[in-house]
């Protein structure tokens, strides 16, 4: 039976058998998992990417939000019902006054 200390051997003559193209994509693989798994990042690294992916996420869901803001404005026959009624009451309605939060 093959001890730890002989498979970690094993496998890392696997890696150098490697050629200069394949370990550069394993090495990316493995640091894309390492990444996604939070394997070795300290605390305040797993913070930093926390809220950079909660960045991305609320950046995303604000582009989202202002496209179909302007689409529904442009579009959909009940809101240009209710914004052609408020402006004949005096109150224009423009995708300014209806931020996404």
């Amino acid at each position: 039976m093959a001890t730890p200390s002989d498979k970690k051997e094993a496998q890392q003559q696997q890696y150098e058998a490697l050629d200069a193209n394949d370990k550069g994509l394993f090495d990316n693989w493995v640091r894309a998992f390492k990444t996604n798994l939070g394997i070795g990042r300290t605390p305040a690294e797993k913070q930093q990417a926390s809220a950079r992916h909660q960045f991305e996420k609320d950046k995303s869901d604000c582009e989202r939000c202002e496209k179909t803001r302007d689409h529904l404005l442009k579009n959909s026959p009940i809101i240009l019902f209710m914004t052609e009624h408020l402006k004949d009451s005096g109150y224009t309605v423009t995708k300014e006054k209806m931020p996404c939060m």
